[in-house]
């Protein structure tokens, strides 16, 4: 584990049930943990039976195209952890612009996760997680931006293809 700022005035209990989703289904997705039955079921539980699977899908692919296409290495929160780390807030806040149509904020923390310019495939998963949570009314919101930053805590990181 190496260490990153985390957010400490706002945690994702503040941001909302579509950041919250959003959040929990990325980090088990990109610790490989899609298998667990605790992210099935939390996923199956908001979306159904059926499209619960899909939406994990959906995230999986998200998480697999950063790192594979992401220049530097993205700083993750332990599961279950409530705060939210500076990659997270951007993962968080390109849900919530593609939710509200703002494309260039959309791209812009796509660019700053990746390191690089964001492929569509990136973009269309950003777009296809932010209208699924929508169709069933989860706003995600954004973290502020004026949020203090505690270097002490730890984070965990998602490795990209690249060094």
């Amino acid at each position: 584990m190496s260490a990153q700022g985390q957010f400490t005035e706002n945690t994702l209990i503040d941001l909302g049930t579509g950041s919250q989703i959003a959040l929990f289904a990325f980090r088990a997705c990109a610790l490989n943990q899609t298998e667990c039955g605790c992210a099935l079921k939390t996923m199956q539980h908001f979306f159904g039976d059926q499209d619960g699977p899909d939406f994990l899908d959906l995230v999986s692919d998200l998480a697999v195209a950063i790192a594979r296409s992401g220049r530097r290495r993205v700083q993750l929160g332990a599961p279950g952890c409530i705060s939210v780390t500076l990659d997270e807030a951007s993962i968080i806040s390109a849900l919530s612009a593609a939710q509200t149509d703002d494309f260039e904020l959309c791209s812009g923390h796509l660019y700053w996760l990746l390191a690089a310019r964001p492929d569509n495939k990136i973009s269309r998963l950003v777009h296809s997680i932010a209208d699924t949570l929508a169709s069933r009314e989860f706003e995600v919101r954004a973290p502020d931006q004026h949020m203090s930053i505690d270097a002490n805590q730890t984070a965990i990181q998602l490795v990209s293809g690249h060094a």
